[in-house]
């Protein structure tokens, strides 16, 4: 699957919405890729010899230079277009929770229109692929305690005390156990984990809030504006006034 591809590349194009009124038609093969997420409507697809319905909120991948039918009931879709993307495989994925991910492409969509920073765009197609992946990966086994710890995280993560010993001892879980677990089920570190909660709460602050820098950097877990720009620069290659509206 594209969300697990670990040597995924590829050049953004443009980001837009599409609109398909009813009908059936027979595309040709595209010198560009599609990466989509359907909005509204559904479209009937087949590709070779591979049939689907992409429904709202379904996650969609059609590679460069492939052909397809496809039949359009009042369709509507935000869409990535992708040169020398290096995936090949056409997939449509379902999401059981998808407003997060729609969020990400409208947050994504507006800032490649605002701005037309690739390289922030670029991040945010890393960012809305790891979120299909949290979701769709399932775990080796049923971990309560993990779970629990999980929960804890995602519901404080804005606090700036919020560390792994605090998380640790609230339910009597070592440290090395927490960090192996982490690199376990989502292989990436604990701090790395919060970090991504807090750029997603600020890039989706950023560009939608008419609040300050400031009261965002502290609303996102940061005590420090002046670190807060810097990590946001770093991130998305652009200072946080270029991303808000």
């Amino acid at each position: 699957m594209i969300y697990n591809f670990d040597e995924l590349e590829f050049k953004i194009l443009a980001v837009d919405e599409f609109c398909h009124t009813n009908g059936s038609f027979n595309v040709n093969g595209r010198p560009y890729s599609a990466l989509s997420l359907r909005t509204e409507g559904e479209g009937q697809f087949t590709v070779g010899e591979k049939s689907f319905v992409s429904k709202p909120g379904d996650v969609m991948f059609i590679p460069h230079n492939t052909p397809y039918e496809v039949k359009y009931t009042n369709s509507k879709s935000i869409v990535f277009h992708f040169a020398s993307c290096n995936y090949t495989e056409t997939e449509n994925v379902t999401l059981n929770s998808p407003t997060s991910i729609r969020i990400a492409f409208e947050n994504a969509m507006k800032e490649w229109k605002d701005h037309f920073c690739v390289f922030s765009t670029k991040s945010a197609v890393y960012d809305i692929l790891q979120k299909i992946a949290d979701e769709k990966t399932p775990r080796a086994t049923c971990d309560k305690i993990f779970d629990r710890c999980i929960e804890y995280i995602r519901e404080n993560f804005c606090l700036p005390s919020l560390s792994l010993n605090e998380v640790c001892k609230k339910f009597f879980i070592s440290e090395p156990t927490l960090r192996r677990k982490f690199q376990k089920y989502y292989n990436v570190s604990f701090i790395e984990f919060v970090q991504r909660l807090r750029f997603d709460k600020a890039f989706y602050l950023l560009s939608t809030s008419s609040d300050t820098i400031a009261s965002i950097a502290y609303a996102c877990g940061f005590e420090d504006e002046k670190y807060f720009s810097r990590a946001i620069k770093k991130k998305f290659g652009v200072p946080p006034s270029a991303l808000m509206h």
